[in-house]
């Protein structure tokens, strides 16, 4: 029992409720900005369209979410009726003007109201434990959603403008697939505990840049262009700092001889850095858009 009210006492529904309504206002704007770019005839309806419903499937998502919370309030308000009822009956029980204790029965067996507190006891421990798992899965779909929504935010910002330091979008490329083409891109080892290589396999690759950003789409490192098809990174920031654990996103850029670019699609890069020693990793050979 007291387990499950120490996990009670943690119950945040509110932290829950706002960050519900946060992915809503941020889900509402993209959904007008769709809108108005269509309307402009920056995009048209049939690029709008796809991206509209991705965005109301997670708000869809988002509503049940909300259902969810009020079976969580629930739950909770009726283990705290039953804990009442429970304290309500010891504290008559303890105060009986009778002078006789709750267990005093003239035949030797349990007084009523101490079987009552501990049903009470026992109904309010159930409730809350249901009430703890409910949360526990309102917020394992939060993060879900709030993941595809960051990954849906990358690949927006690549099709409108951005503000420095913001993921490039594709207009900003030219991309010349039959002078310079991509092959395969090799991301070595993957997960990262200290150093990754970045290998680029294609025709007329001069040089190559990496950038990698957060999943919220801010750009935390920016390598540059170096010679060759091979870059290796040490997980260190564009402003100094070592790189935190967590996944990533990256975006890869080679460039031919006369200054032609091409670019990856996003990839994952997930930074585990360990205490003991380097665990062998595995090696991520993706697939290269043009």
């Amino acid at each position: 029992m007291k387990e499950a009210l120490d996990i009670a006492d943690d119950l945040d529904l509110g932290g829950i409720e706002y960050v519900k309504a946060d992915m809503e206002k941020i889900i509402a704007e993209l959904i007008a900005l769709i809108n108005e770019a269509e309307d402009d005839g920056l995009i048209s309806t049939a690029q709008a369209d796809p991206l509209r419903e991705r965005l109301e499937i997670l708000l869809a998502y988002l509503v049940k979410g909300g259902e969810k919370l009020t079976t969580v309030e629930l739950l909770v308000d009726e283990a705290m009726g039953y804990l009442d009822d429970a304290v309500l009956t010891f504290i008559h029980c303890t105060y009986d003007e009778t002078g006789g204790s709750c267990g005093d029965d003239r035949d030797g067996s349990e007084d009523r109201r101490v079987r009552t507190i501990k049903k009470g006891l026992g109904e309010a421990e159930r409730s809350l434990r249901k009430a703890i798992k409910a949360e526990l899965r309102i917020l394992e779909d939060l993060k879900y959603m709030h993941a595809n929504l960051a990954l849906f935010l990358i690949q927006f910002l690549r099709e409108f403008p951005t503000s420095p330091g913001r993921m490039p979008t594709g207009s900003e490329m030219e991309l010349v697939p039959e002078q310079l083409a991509l092959e395969k891109l090799t991301i070595a080892p993957n997960p990262v505990d200290k150093v990754v290589r970045f290998t680029a396999v294609g025709q007329g690759i001069a040089s190559i840049k990496v950038e990698i950003f957060d999943l919220a789409g801010k750009q935390v490192y920016a390598s540059g262009f170096a010679a060759g098809g091979t870059l290796k990174w040490h997980l260190v920031t564009s402003q100094g700092e070592l790189l935190a654990n967590g996944v990533y996103l990256y975006i890869i850029t080679v460039r031919s001889p006369d200054g032609r670019v091409l670019r990856s699609r996003v990839g994952k890069l997930a930074v585990l850095r360990r205490t003991g020693p380097p665990v062998p990793s595995r090696r991520d050979d993706l697939p290269l858009r043009g």
